[in-house]
């Protein structure tokens, strides 16, 4: 029903008069309804106007309210109401609809509220909580697969979409709502992954050609955004009401995981632009390598690009400190003896002249400083690596991190590229989970695996013609 329809004073009456009527209520009883009335109608209107765009925005976008994307223009007026009481018992004690909570669920953060250690949850939105999803406790054996196929044996591309495709049938079929945030992050990592290594970092392919294959990407990306506003708009939509809040409790997750990372974009490239000379690609005399020897007189000068550093040994050992950490640990393919990866971790730590580079010095002691106090009391392997103070810390640094290793051995002018084709994917991503349909929205990210990974497959495919005589597609 449209929005504007329902009755808000009648549900605010039965609301508060738990279905009595008025006739049988006391004075006592009816003195309270009266003092409550008016400031309930008015928390209900103020919350609702939250939802006035719902149903009318054909796409997703990160600039929009969030609870402009729940449908609750698709339920009759029992079901709205259900959804309503729903919110009221999620308040705080002593706050209303539309304040605290409202916040909560609009704001980007992955910082847990609670625990620092770990990431925010929006499980306490849910009416009913679905099966716990089995495929999220093997999700990074499916992560790993897919990522040997594309890294190491990219030729077997067919094979690549066959098991993807495959493995979202066995999902689709199981049925299990809280299948679908680790389902979109699956297909996401693929793409990621293939954007990365097939399209731009890929060597034997000059800029204009990247660029190129970049473009198909999006153009593709446009008509996929396309054929889900036509669904939508001609879907009927027959989702109960407590399925629709738990798929809305998937798309919370991924718009706060993913507008984490764009925020982490936007900040580089800020920093990008107030330092143009800094960030742009090494001069030739500054290239090393990955498993380039230096001598320890030349090593300064190409960490360093010649730019004056203080205290340079003190911040070379913290530098060498945690890429033996992030070695040792496995999170990074990293080697403390190479000038290489030091010269990377050395310039996103240290170097710069922007707000950013203190933020990044700052993470970085209390990195360490946390890591000794685990150390000496004895604590886990994983416990140790794990001492960022916040999720979001250790996602920024880590960001950094690649920007450094993406200006060494690319062009950097590539680095904005693949963000905004991440930010492009994301948008998408989360416009299929807005179809509010657990099977159909599979069946579309099975249609962007078997339609989009040939696309970003092309040029390779151009080369395997022009050296071979044959292509894969």
């Amino acid at each position: 029903m449209n929005i504007e329809e329902f009755d808000i004073e009648e549900y605010v009456k039965n609301y508060i008069l738990e279905g009595k009527d008025e006739q049988s209520l006391s004075q006592k009883e009816y003195d309270y309804y009266l003092d409550k009335k008016d400031s309930h109608i008015k928390n209900v209107q103020n919350w609702l106007k939250y939802f006035n765009c719902s149903g009318k925005l054909e796409v997703f976008s990160f600039e929009n309210k969030v609870l402009e994307y729940f449908p609750i223009e698709k339920f009759d007026e029992k079901d709205i109401s259900k959804f309503i009481d729903h919110m009221f018992s999620l308040k705080d004690e002593g706050e209303f609809i539309g304040n605290k909570l409202i916040s909560n669920l609009s704001k980007i953060s992955i910082d847990s509220i609670k625990n620092k250690t770990e990431e925010r949850s929006y499980e306490f939105f849910y009416i009913e909580k679905p099966s716990k999803s089995e495929f999220s406790q093997d999700l990074d054996l499916y992560k790993n697969k897919k990522r040997y196929l594309i890294r190491k044996t990219p030729l077997e591309v067919k094979t690549l979409i066959k098991g993807c495709i495959d493995e979202l049938e066995i999902l689709k079929g199981e049925k299990v709502l809280s299948n679908l945030s680790y389902v979109v992050d699956y297909v996401a990592d693929i793409l990621l992954q293939i954007f990365n290594y097939w399209v731009i970092t890929i060597e034997n392919f000059n800029y204009k050609e990247k660029i190129d294959v970049t473009r198909r990407i999006e153009l593709y990306l446009k008509e996929y955004k396309k054929s889900l506003i036509r669904f939508k708009k001609n879907r009927k939509f027959n989702t109960e009401l407590k399925d629709a809040v738990s798929i809305f409790v998937s798309f919370l997750e991924k718009r706060n995981d993913y507008g984490n990372y764009i925020n982490i974009f936007k900040k580089l490239e800020e920093e990008q632009k107030d330092e143009p000379e800094f960030f742009a690609s090494p001069r030739d005399i500054y290239r090393v390598k990955k498993e380039e020897m230096v001598s320890i007189k030349e090593q300064k000068k190409i960490i360093t690009e010649e730019s004056k550093v203080d205290n340079y040994s003190d911040k070379l050992e913290k530098t060498k400190e945690i890429i033996k950490i992030f070695s040792q640990y496995g999170l990074r393919n990293a080697d403390v003896n190479a000038i290489f990866d030091r010269k990377v971790y050395f310039r996103e730590i240290y170097l710069s002249n922007s707000k950013f580079k203190r933020q990044s010095k700052t993470i970085v002691r209390k990195y360490l400083k946390n890591i000794q106090k685990k150390k000496n009391k004895g604590y886990s392997t994983k416990e140790i690596i794990n001492s960022f103070e916040k999720e979001s810390e250790y996602r920024f640094f880590r960001e950094k991190i690649s920007r450094g290793y993406f200006r060494e051995t690319c062009d950097i002018r590539l680095y904005s590229v693949k963000n905004k084709l991440q930010k492009k994917l994301y948008e998408v991503l989360l416009d299929t989970l807005l179809i509010y349909d657990y099977k159909i929205s599979i069946e579309y990210l099975q249609k962007i695996i078997s339609e989009l990974i040939p696309i970003c497959f092309k040029h390779i495919d151009d080369l395997l013609e022009t050296i071979y005589g044959n292509r894969i597609f």
